[in-house]
């Protein structure tokens, strides 16, 4: 996979995550579900079914609706594959340290506050894509007009 292509899949999963925040949020306002029974209804939606930590996540989740443990495996493996920044795994790895831990607001009010950095996160990485988007054209113009003139 080139450079470009790992970090709009990167963009690409930072945006799910943030959507899964925010479900995860609405949910837990609004139904007030346990956090485990909120987490197998987004993994059960086709939007989220794309979302591997999810998935691992419910798969593995333990009769007494523990999640942790399954959490950060899942997220530890799939940050190594999605080549996720030291940063991003953590910010991944850190969101299910308090879930789960508080009333119905303070579970709402950890969503918003991860939302927000993923956010802020996702923007970071918005621009670094469309600046070296721009360099990886230029590069392969280059390296194209090169090779035709070696052609020559």
């Amino acid at each position: 996979m080139t450079a470009q292509h790992t970090l709009k899949h990167r963009v690409n999963m930072l945006s799910l995550f943030e959507r899964f925040v925010k479900g995860l949020s609405e949910r837990i306002r609004y139904t007030a579900m346990s956090v485990a029974d909120v987490l197998r209804v987004l993994a059960a939606m086709p939007e989220f079914s794309a979302f591997v930590p999810l998935q691992e996540t419910v798969k593995h989740l333990s009769a007494d609706g523990e999640f942790r443990v399954a959490w950060r495996s899942a997220v530890e493996k799939q940050c190594r594959a999605w080549a996720l920044s030291e940063e991003e795994t953590k910010l991944f790895l850190d969101f299910a340290d308090v879930l789960g831990t508080t009333d119905i607001l303070g579970e709402v009010q950890h969503c918003e506050y991860y939302s927000r950095r993923v956010r802020e996160c996702l923007e970071e990485r918005k621009q670094e894509a469309r600046a070296r988007g721009g360099l990886y054209m230029a590069l392969g113009l280059c390296g194209s007009s090169a090779a035709a003139l070696l052609l020559l």
